[in-house]
This record gives structure tokens, sequence and C-alpha cells, in this order.
């Protein structure tokens, strides 16, 4: 499967840049959704009651921080939510790439394309 065009050949067309952008944003959806999963298992497993688990892990998704961690007692509960908390940002970091990447690769495409057609020296 190919997921970008070579630098050598056109840029694509609208209606196939927009479907790469919502195939990359699904799998940034995706991404989200197993996190939330992720989290609100290991949330329940600490303790915690299944809405009080969604509530913690989208905040700490959000990087607002959790509401309820203040009612885990387990030790195992504490060291889930920290590591928890750095796997968010992680997936924040990762999910915003993916969900970038049709429109950085485009804007380069097309620049390197421009720069290609119409060379200003012979350094290039």
């Amino acid at each position: 499967m190919k997921f970008y065009e070579h630098h050598t050949e056109t840029v694509i067309g609208a209606s196939e840049f927009w479907a790469r952008v919502r195939r990359h944003w699904g799998i940034a959806v995706l991404l989200f959704l197993a996190t939330l999963l992720i989290g609100t298992g290991g949330f329940c497993l600490s303790g915690l009651s299944p809405l009080d688990a969604v509530l913690d892990s989208t905040m700490l998704m959000s990087g607002m921080g959790p509401v309820k961690c203040g009612s885990i007692e387990a030790w195992h509960g504490k060291i889930f939510a920290s590591l928890f908390a750095l796997f968010c940002g992680i997936v924040f970091i990762v999910a915003m790439s993916i969900a970038l990447a049709p429109f950085l690769h485009r804007l380069l495409h097309a620049t390197f394309l421009k720069r290609s057609e119409h060379p200003t020296s012979g350094l290039d």
C-alpha cells in the first residue's frame, strides 16, 4: 500500500487528497479511542467506577489532569495513572502527526515541484 506519491510524481487531485486526509484522521481517531479504552480499563481495575474511569481518562488525554485519582488508594492504580498520563502525551503527539501529515506532505511536495520546475541557480 502506497500512502504518498513520490517526489517525482505530480501532486494528487483534490478528491484523492481529501480521501487521504479522511484515512489519516480515521487512524488518529482510532488511536484516541484505543487510548480511551486502555485508560478506562486501567482506572476501572484501580477501583474507580466506570463513569469516573472514563472521566479521568478523558481528562488526562485532554491534558487537564485527573479528577478522581485522589480516590485511588492502591499503589498499582497510582503507578497506572502516572504511566497513562505519560502515554497520553505520546499518543497526542503521534495522533497529531498522523492527522497533519497529509497537509505537510502536500505543502512540501508542491513546494519541491515548483522549485524543480524553476531552479534559481545551479547550486540546487
